[in-house]
């Protein structure tokens, strides 16, 4: 003898107002950044760029390097609020 316990589930469509942002890098270049810039580029380790033997691995290592110390120093993010987004 089986004895089974049913439960439903009703699911209304609901609008739920969900706030997006966008994000803005904004470049701030001026004499400190720049400076922040070139001693964020010296503090770094070239050791694994320098003993790659692949050429295309050696560039994608020094662009990592070089965007990373990039961001950091000249580019500040910003949020920018858009308008709400309704989902259902």
């Amino acid at each position: 003898m089986l004895n089974h316990d049913a439960q439903l589930l009703k699911l209304e469509k609901t609008i739920v107002p969900i706030r997006e942002s966008t994000f803005c890098y904004v470049g701030n270049i001026n004499g400190c950044t720049i400076y922040e810039f070139k001693c964020k580029l010296s503090m770094e380790s070239w050791e694994d760029v320098f003993k790659e033997s692949d050429t295309n691995v050696t560039f994608n290592k020094f662009l990592n390097i070089y965007f990373k110390s990039l961001m950091f120093a000249l580019l500040k993010a910003y949020i920018i609020p858009s308008t709400d987004i309704t989902h259902v």
